[in-house]
């Protein structure tokens, strides 16, 4: 018979903090500093940056460096590195090694994007396990902190070995696995294999197994954890403009909902400046404002204005005088 996931599981376990088994995705162009401080607000524990290039920080990159700064209003988080080189990723570690705000150092090993795979990085490290481990040992030779390496289900279809990159990171110092259970030719396209990390859990014992995909409710989280018994769950797209995933509320109009945009906006002024924040913000006021229970006369306006906005004070007056404005008048 299946389960049916009702409120009631989250009520109770909110009392014993559901928050503490969900990871925030490293989400390339969107988990930046004021991204997670908005998600930390709403009770998130675990972060993770967006991806790093482990050659650009070892090079003092300024972008990458960028990458891993932090607002006041953010906190300890985890950084993600990419890349194929074990010499870069040791150099990385040892700069991640030093910053107290980072707890944890990610090894993407699952990216399926063109550019990252070209590169040799990403998901294509599933294709040479042997690299991956080598790079496993090299961020622990480098770091006391927790090290963990996020997977997919293998390359293509052809090339399911999960089990196998698992295992040798574990073998190499790895303190947890997320799996993704999707292959990188997939990219977000089907259905996530969540099999696949109940079978990991089942053959890859004493180290932690972080469950990842499809997961677009907090009922969604209790279904994982039950059908796979996986030690956690990473959420990832239905964070996308919707922080109140996090407290199981939908994405209503209301004051709080303004006042939120109004506070992501204001973070990434502090964190980027109002130049380089306007044009970060556009596609973030674009998701809050999608799936939003808010009248379509009022969306199709806010979307065109965002979208032809040439500064984050611009900004700002978009959502005071259109989201405010009837907010005031339906009270």
């Amino acid at each position: 018979m299946q389960k049916n996931y009702t409120k009631s599981w989250i009520i109770n376990t909110r009392m014993n903090n559901i928050l503490d088994l969900i990871s925030v995705a490293p989400l390339a162009g969107i988990s930046d500093s004021p991204f997670r401080a908005i998600c930390r607000s709403f009770g998130a524990k675990d972060l993770y940056s967006e991806m790093v290039s482990a050659d650009g920080l070892s090079r003092g990159q300024k972008g990458s460096v960028r990458l891993i700064q932090t607002l006041e209003e953010d906190g300890p988080m985890v950084v993600q590195l990419f890349g194929s080189k074990p010499d870069s990723f040791y150099l990385a570690a040892k700069i991640l090694d030093e910053l107290e705000h980072v707890k944890e150092i990610n090894i993407n090993a699952g990216c399926p994007v063109k550019k990252v795979l070209k590169a040799g990085g990403g998901a294509s490290l599933m294709k040479d396990v042997l690299l991956l481990g080598k790079i496993v040992e090299q961020v622990k030779r480098a770091t006391n902190k927790s090290v963990s390496v996020k997977i997919r289900s293998g390359f293509d279809f052809h090339s399911i070995n999960y089990l196998d990159c698992a295992r040798i990171s574990k073998e190499a110092g790895a303190n947890k696995i997320i799996l993704h259970p999707r292959t990188a030719k997939m990219m977000f396209s089907g259905k996530a294999e969540w099999e696949h990390i109940s079978i990991l859990k089942q053959m890859i014992t004493g180290i932690k197994i972080i469950g990842n995909g499809d997961v677009l409710t907090l009922s969604d989280v209790k279904k994982m954890m039950d059908e796979t018994s996986c030690d956690g769950v990473m959420v990832g797209r239905a964070l996308f403009g919707n922080p109140w995933f996090l407290s199981d509320q939908s994405k209503v109009f209301n004051q709080q909902f303004v006042e939120t945009i109004l506070k992501h906006l204001e973070l990434a002024i502090k964190f980027y400046g109002d130049h380089h924040a306007y044009r970060l913000m556009k596609k973030h006021l674009i998701y809050y404002v999608k799936g939003a229970k808010m009248p379509s006369s009022l969306k199709v306006p806010f979307y065109d204005a965002i979208t032809r906005s040439n500064s984050a004070e611009e900004q700002r007056s978009i959502i005071n005088d259109t989201l405010k404005e009837v907010l005031a008048k339906n009270e």
